[in-house]
């Protein structure tokens, strides 16, 4: 996802609103059961552009207590820096970057998609369940105890 900022690029303090739909071909360790929509904010700062929005999915997951395939809906919050080109980077005595988390781009576009994957992925929990009760499977006979009870023994050794 490109987002072109020629219009504020060299305006300080200049903002740019951007509706966003996006439909990636895939995004490595999510299947989206749709696009990602949302909104993004980009104002001029000087030597950087700060980058805010919100941006919404849904994904396809398997439950980690069930197994269960369920959709899972994606909302996150965007707060982010970018940078034109190395030479506005602040750097320090060293050489090093002063902000690892400021992001490098080269002409007046802004490629979004590492931004869109990475925040996507940081919104999946650790462990995603179908919902919050879930009872799991049965470690003995294997039944997934949200769909029916089994007869087996309830104590663990």
């Amino acid at each position: 996802m490109i987002v072109n900022i020629s219009e504020i690029h060299n305006i300080l303090g200049g903002i740019l609103e951007v509706p966003i739909h996006f439909n990636p071909q895939s995004i490595e360790g999510l299947e989206l059961e749709e696009p990602v929509r949302g909104w993004i904010r980009v104002e001029n700062l000087g030597s950087r552009f700060h980058l805010t929005g919100e941006l919404h999915s849904r994904a396809r997951m398997d439950c980690s207590r069930c197994a269960g395939s369920f959709v899972l809906p994606l909302s996150v919050e965007l707060d982010e820096y970018y940078a034109a080109g190395k030479d506005e980077l602040a750097h320090d005595s060293t050489g090093e970057l002063e902000d690892l988390n400021t992001f490098v781009f080269f002409s007046d576009e802004i490629d979004l998609s590492q931004t869109i994957r990475e925040n996507l992925l940081l919104a999946v929990p650790w462990t995603p369940l179908c919902h919050e009760d879930c009872r799991g499977i049965c470690p003995q006979c294997g039944a997934n105890r949200n769909e029916r009870e089994c007869a087996c023994s309830q104590e663990q050794d």
